[in-house]
């Protein structure tokens, strides 16, 4: 049986370790990872180190911030509120105001 990176390498990042992140095309996971394989439901931010629960759906939430449940990255490199929305998966359309 093979022992972990970690045993084997002083310098294992997890951050950077393919196992540690979901096959999937989300952008979210460009910021997370799983710091315990066992429980995929924890997903740790890369920026600032907090560990959320909720997956990956969560995480993305706390880089956006301004959700009741989800405390925000304090790292976070975002600046427009529309990059946040499109990390969300968010598309709101914008309606006409139509005078009575």
């Amino acid at each position: 049986m093979a022992s972990p990176p970690s045993v084997n390498n002083a310098n294992y990042d997890p951050k950077n370790d393919p196992a540690r992140k979901a096959k999937s095309k989300d952008p979210g996971w460009k910021y997370g990872y799983w710091a315990n394989l066992q429980n995929r439901d924890e997903v740790t931010c890369t920026l600032c180190g907090t560990m959320v629960h909720g997956g990956i759906k969560r995480l993305k939430q706390h880089l956006a911030g301004g959700y009741g449940d989800a405390v925000m990255c304090q790292k976070n490199h975002y600046s427009n509120q529309k990059a946040d929305d499109k990390l969300l998966g968010i598309q709101q359309e914008e309606k006409a105001i139509v005078p009575r």
